[in-house]
This record gives structure tokens, C-alpha cells and sequence, in this order.
């Protein structure tokens, strides 16, 4: 009987454990692009601060060669938020919306590249949790899930924060632009929803110490 219960559970345990290292592999990946979005945005700001001169403006955009081969631009778009950094072509560049807008980009790449990461650390966890896990005491009920749970909530909630804080700034300094719900609306729920499963792993801990003592 013993080996036919554990065939199951342990093809559950491979399946779970493949599904993981997927995970981990495209959260990763998904890590490393938004930290080169958020580098470059960096890059493109620094440069019209520094040196603007150097870099070519186009309608809601700018560009910064690099050697003649590519470009990277910042744009006026930050998640549902579209700044219009200059109203036409060949008009004045709005200097504080440039800025303020480019800040904006950088911080959320930056807050999606950590929540990306938590999920990445969540993945390895996970794996290594179906790999090393005591059959007397298979609980997934750990702190250090909760922690993570509860980080990226806060960071996807803070972003759509930003957008819209970008979008205020540039207003009261003169850009017009467009703004819709939809993504940080998108954002903002799966972040309440993380924070709530992390207050369920919370109570699961709490309830599983409980036990513990009662037994």
C-alpha cells in the first residue's frame, strides 16, 4: 500500500517542481528586462539633464543614440498615463514633465523588476520546498512566503501610485496628456489579492503553531 500512495504524490511532487523551475525561469528573465528598462530610462533622463543636445526629440519622445546603432527613447507613457512632452512637433520641450516623467518610468521598472524577483525567489523557494519537504510536516505555511506575498502586493500597488503622481506633476506643469484605469486598476487588484493571501499564510502559521502546542 505504501507504494502505491507515494506514486501519486510523488508525480504531484515532479509536476509542481517543473512547473516551478518554469516559473523561475521567465521570472528571472522577466527580472533582468525590467531592470534594462529601468537602466535605460535612467540613461535617456541623465542625458537630457546633463547633455541635451545629444539627444534627438521627436513627437511625445526622445531619443539617445548609442554608436549609431540603436536608440533608446523615453516616451510619455508610464502605465495608463500618456504625457504629451511637447503639445506638437517642433515645439518647446516641458523640461519638469521630461524629468518628472522619466523619474516616473525608472521607478516603476524598478518596483515590477523587484516584484519579479520576489516571484523568482518565490519559485526557488517553492522548489526547493517540493524537493527537500518533510513528509511528516509538508506545510507550505512559511514566514518568509508571507514576507514575499506581502512585498509584491506593496510594490504593485505602489506603482500604479507613481503613474499617477507623475500624471498630477505634469499636469500642474503644463503637459496635457491622457490617462485610463484599466492597467493600474489590474495592478492595484492583484496586489490587494497578494496582500490578502499573505495574511492567509499568517493566519495558516498562526493556526499551524496552535496545533503545535496543543499537541
Amino acid at each position: 500500500m505504501a507504494t502505491k500512495t507515494s506514486r501519486p504524490v510523488s508525480r504531484q511532487a515532479d509536476l509542481l517542481g517543473r512547473a516551478g523551475a518554469a516559473a523561475l525561469i521567465i521570472a528571472r528573465i522577466g527580472t533582468v528586462f525590467l531592470w534594462i528598462a529601468a537602466a535605460a530610462t535612467a540613461i535617456v533622463l541623465v542625458a537630457f539633464i546633463v547633455a541635451s543636445g545629444a539627444l534627438t526629440a521627436g513627437y511625445n519622445r526622445l531619443d539617445l543614440s548609442v554608436g549609431g546603432v540603436f536608440n533608446i527613447s523615453l516616451t510619455g507613457q508610464v502605465l495608463d498615463y500618456s504625457i504629451f512632452l511637447q503639445p506638437y512637433d517642433d515645439a518647446p520641450i516641458n523640461t519638469v514633465a521630461v524629468i518628472a516623467t522619466g523619474l516616473a518610468r525608472t521607478a516603476v521598472y524598478a518596483l515590477l523588476a523587484l516584484a519579479f524577483g520576489q516571484i523568482a525567489a518565490l519559485c526557488d523557494e517553492l522548489k526547493t520546498w517540493v524537493e527537500h519537504a518533510d513528509p511528516a510536516s509538508p506545510s507550505p505555511f512559511r514566514a518568509v512566503i508571507a514576507e514575499r506575498l506581502s512585498r509584491m502586493g506593496w510594490y504593485l500597488i505602489a506603482a500604479p501610485v507613481v503613474a499617477l503622481v507623475n500624471y498630477i506633476v505634469c499636469s500642474i506643469a503644463g503637459a496635457s496628456g491622457s490617462a485610463s484605469l484599466w492597467m493600474s486598476g489590474l495592478l492595484v487588484m492583484i496586489g490587494i489579492m497578494l496582500l490578502l493571501l499573505a495574511r492567509i499564510f499568517d493566519y495558516g502559521m498562526s493556526l499551524e503553531r496552535e496545533v503545535d502546542g496543543l499537541l
